[in-house]
């Protein structure tokens, strides 16, 4: 059995345990320090921006392309 099979369910896991599960705390701790409540967006904002960068580096691996 290939390996990405078998390490997707991890990977999935562990992000959502990472981020999931300090989402609240950061949050809270953004507001409480900024005094800002549009700081959740800026946290949203830069997780996001680190995930299309992430996207953006990725090799493409599909068969026939090049």
């Amino acid at each position: 059995m290939p390996i990405r099979p078998r390490s997707l369910p991890f990977d999935y896991a562990v992000a959502i345990a990472s981020f999931g599960g300090t989402a609240q705390l950061v949050v809270t701790w953004l507001i409480h320090t900024t005094g800002n409540a549009l700081a959740p967006a800026w946290y949203m904002l830069f997780a996001g921006t680190v995930g299309l960068v992430a996207m953006v580096m990725m090799r493409e691996t599909a068969p026939g392309k090049r």
